[in-house]
Formats: C-alpha cells, structure tokens, sequence
C-alpha cells in the first residue's frame, strides 16, 4: 500500500541527483511564482504526486518561463492534494517528467485521486493530446449553426452557391467512364500522390511565377495531402520539437497556431503591416532571441504572403526576398525554414499577381510551399499540396506514409480530370467575380456604418476572404467581452482577433475583429455589417475605460 502524506505549499523538492540547471522545462509548483525554478532535494522517502498542465495556463499565469531559458515553454508542473506513489529519482524523474509520463513506481501521472482506485480510473492521455486544445472557431460555428437566423461573418466557408456541381459530376463522369483509368482512380495511390496531378501543379505554379520561376525544382519535391492543413501538420511534425520556435505575423493564421499547440511548438509573434512581418521587426525578434539564448530553438518562419488570413495583406515581391534573406542569414547552427501558405493566390481580384516566395531563395532550398485547391474549387475534396526543399522530401513522406500511405486516389484523378479539361480555371474565373462583389458589398456597407464610428479602421484587401477591423481602442471584442454578446444579439457573428494571435511576441490586440465574406450574400453582408455598427455603438455606451491592449 502506498503511503499518502500532504502536500504543502512550499518549494517542491525533487531528486538529489537531479540538476536542475539542465532541465528542459521550468516547473510552476501550486503556489509558486510563474517562473520560479525547483532547486531542493528529494530524499528517496519523501514523495510527492505531479501533474501535467495544459499549455494555456502559461498565458493564464503571466508566461511561467524562466527570463532566458533556453527551455520549453509547455510544460508546467504541479503537485495534486493527495499524492500516493513511491520515490522518483534522477535522470528518470526527468525524462518522465519531460514526457508528461508519471506511470511507474506507482505515480499516478495526470490524475488527483487516492490509492489503486483512483489510479484505475485516470484517462492516461498522452502529452500531445494534452497540449491540443480545440479550435475556438469551432465553439463559434456550432453556436452559427444552431443559430440561422445568425448573420455568420466568421467561418471562412466557400458561398455554396458558388461549388462546382457541374465539373464535378463531369469530371467524376470522365475518370469513370474510362475502365483503366477508373480502376487506377479507384485503387491505392502512392504517398507521394498522383503524378499526373503533381506534374500539373508544377507546371501551373511555373507559369503563375513568370520569368521569376524556379526551373530547378523537380517532380520529386512535389508531394500532395489531404488539403493543405494536413501538410502544415506534416511539416510540423517533421520539424518540431517541443519548446521548439516558429515566428509568424501579428496577426497570424489560427488554425496553424492550433497545429503548433499539437506538436509542443511555441509560437511567437513578429509585428506586421499592410505587407506581412516586418523585416526589421523580424531582424530584432531574431536578434532577442539570440540574445536570449534562444535562437537555436528557432525553426521556421509562418507566412500567409498572399491575402493573409486574417489580415488581408498580400506580400510584395522585395517584402518575400527580405524575409527569406533573414532567415537565411540568421541560420547560424541549422537552417531557418520559411513555410508560404498559398491557400489564397488563386482569389485574387484585382492588381498583379506576385511569384511565389521560393522564387527569391534561388538554389538555397529553406522555403517551403503549400497550396490548396479547398478555396479556388472545393474544400469537400480535400486535395492539398507542397513544394518541398530536397532534403524535407523524404522525412515529410516518411511521416505521411505512416498515416494514411497517401491521399486518397480518387479525388486526385478527379482534380487531375478538371484542370485537363479547363474547368478549373473556368471555375476560379467565376468564384473571382462573385467574391470581388462581395468584398464590395462589405466595404461599402463599412464604409456606411462603421466609418462614422471613431477609431473604427480597416484595410481594402485585393483578394482572399477577409477584412481586418480595427476597434476604437480599448474596446474587448473578445468571446467575455460585451461587444461580442451584443453582437450575437444584433444578430451576427464575427471571429475575436484576439484567437490570431501567438501567446508570445506582440501583444494580443483584443480590439480587433476578422471579417469574412465568403459565405453571406451580399444582402446578408449589408445587414451583418450595419447590425455589427449598432452593436459596437452599444457597446462604446456600455464600455469601462479600462485599457484592455495587455
């Protein structure tokens, strides 16, 4: 029987052999300051139970990292009220608690209840199923849906009226009625994807980049996955180790932000204007980085350079080559890697299109390039793909392989089928006129009920799905705050600026609102607008002065 004694709040001593200047985490015992690191010694006798705690409580606590650790940022530690299991020591005390796994000599791990009961009834999750937190959108979509008479001006869902119904059925139609290619169709495919598909996706990215395409990129580098977010997990899981850094904008795209939290990854956030980051902005968190000791955690840099999601801003040429020259100069002890999310470069509604971000790498192959056809055809067939460099070819595949051997087959062919046939750029065309009325349709119901509004400000974007909304500052738009009940009450929805934006960096801008246009028409993008005007007003009626801006 394992002996139980109180726990008291005080500093948490661990094992006599355990250093703690090389732990890889800083613990936050109940109790103690955010930070404040464990430096006592454990007798063999004495016991204590541990608990892993989820990554949100480092925005909830004030950070809880030690200033200047070179550690990762994710774990924190506490100790329940009623431990029971035996002595922990040494190097094994560290790598279990490093790993979140307490399950030996009796520990009881994740879990607060007393003796062999409670420990036959912990759920024993693992590390990455406790640092994946659900996507706030979701909670914003089941609220639209349940809902209809809600005016959503939050989901960036394609217009419905807009789905290809017709080359679909055509195309499936085509694959279908050749019995060879049908039976290919319908059979496994390969985990690097279809050739045919891959080869025209190459050939289609060439020609979109003009005299600035690289012509040294090969088929190889060509992978396709189940939309482009399975990819951005990929990579995320070929790179990333836990406490491992990724740079993004302020504000940034937040289902990628969700895809760090799964792998451990910790997110920091670069200041960004009308183009994207901020290269100088990007020199000076690279170099406090450095200064911390940090920089060697630093992995990747996160782009959206074409109609950022949520911002709006569309990348030029010089902002790409400086941001890929940083990164490239800041690769002191490995290679800084530049992911380009594509997702939007085929909605482009006016001006001229800018080649991709691997154009400006030359033959140094730090950039990787994902695209989609979700958004420019269907996002029910989820074919996604990437340009990859040479030498992430093989891990990535590696790592898609053991998931789902590749994507599935059928829907290549298909996606293969209709850009063969002309259909898709058919289809682009006519999404490119609809989603330009829309837009226009939101800026000049803006333009009518929300200008009039001081310190309300927005940005014009030249493609995508979004308009960034600026708030009069000072007022919380986030999902606690007045203005967004409000808004539900008037009848529309909106997306919290606050959730795109990384825990660390920049401060988080609770006073800012993405706006979608996709999936209203633009009736109901007149009414959603001037219902949003209304309840900001309110909302300014209602306010306290408090400074939200922390």
């Amino acid at each position: 029987m394992k002996q139980t004694r109180p726990v008291t709040n005080g500093p948490l001593p661990i094992p006599a052999d355990f250093d703690s200047k090389a732990m890889p985490f800083t613990f936050l015992p109940r109790g103690f300051a955010p930070g404040a690191p464990i430096t006592a010694a454990l007798p063999d006798n004495q016991t204590h139970q541990w608990r892993m705690i989820s990554r949100s409580t480092r925005t909830r606590t004030g950070g809880g990292l030690g200033k200047g650790i070179d550690a990762c940022p994710l774990v924190f530690l506490s100790y329940g009220d009623s431990p029971t299991f035996g002595s922990v020591s040494g190097v094994d005390f560290l790598d279990r608690c490093a790993s979140g796994r307490l399950e030996a000599d009796g520990v009881s791990g994740f879990g607060s209840g007393e003796g062999e009961a409670g420990r036959a009834m912990e759920n024993r999750l693992s590390q990455r199923a406790v640092w994946a937190e659900g996507q706030p959108i979701g909670d914003l979509m089941a609220r639209a849906l349940a809902n209809p008479r809600l005016i959503s001006l939050a989901a960036g869902f394609v217009d419905p009226m807009t789905l290809p119904v017709e080359a679909a059925s055509g195309g499936m139609a085509d694959v279908l009625a050749d019995p060879e290619l049908a039976r290919a169709a319908l059979q496994y495919g390969t985990t690097h994807g279809h050739v045919v598909l891959r080869r025209m996706i190459l050939d289609r990215t060439r020609r979109a980049d003009g005299v600035r395409a690289r012509v040294d990129t090969t088929l190889d580098q060509v992978l396709i996955a189940a939309g482009s977010n399975q990819l951005l997990h990929l990579i995320a899981d070929t790179l990333l180790d836990p406490g491992d850094i990724v740079l993004t904008a302020a504000p940034t795209y937040l289902v990628f932000l969700g895809t760090l939290n799964n792998v451990g990854a910790r997110p920091f956030s670069v200041s960004s204007d009308a183009q994207g980051i901020i290269p100088e902005a990007l020199s000076e968190t690279l170099q406090s980085l450095q200064s911390s000791g940090l920089l060697t955690r630093v992995k990747a840099v996160y782009l959206v350079p074409y109609y950022d999601n949520p911002s709006g801003a569309l990348m030029s040429a010089e902002r790409r080559d400086a941001l890929v020259e940083l990164a490239r100069k800041w690769s002191i002890r490995h290679k800084i890697y530049v992911i380009a999310d594509n997702a939007y470069r085929d909605l482009r509604y006016g001006g001229e299109d800018v080649p991709s971000t691997y154009c400006f790498a030359d033959s140094d192959d730090r950039v990787i390039e994902t695209g989609t056809f979700s958004k420019s055809f269907s996002p029910g067939i989820r074919v996604g793909w990437g340009i990859l460099p040479r030498e992430l070819v093989g891990p990535i595949c590696n790592q898609k392989g053991n998931i789902d051997f590749g994507s599935p087959n059928f829907v290549q062919y298909l996606i293969a089928r209709i850009l063969e046939g002309g259909q898709w750029e058919q289809h682009v065309e006519r999404l490119r006129t609809a989603y330009s009325n829309k837009l226009r349709a939101m800026l000049a119901a803006a333009d009518r009920h929300l200008a009039p509004i001081e310190g309300t400000r927005w940005r014009a974007p030249s493609g995508g799905l979004y308009v960034w909304l600026e708030l009069p500052e000072g007022l919380d738009a986030g999902p606690e705050g007045a203005l967004f009940d409000m808004a539900v009450d008037e009848g529309v929805l909106y997306v919290p600026g606050q959730y795109c934006y990384a825990a660390e960096g920049c401060p988080i801008r609770r006073d800012r609102i993405r706006l979608s246009f996709g999936v209203q028409t633009e009736e109901g993008i007149a009414r959603g607008i001037e219902a949003l005007g209304r309840a900001i007003r309110e909302a300014m009626r209602s306010r306290s002065p408090r400074a939200i801006n922390t």
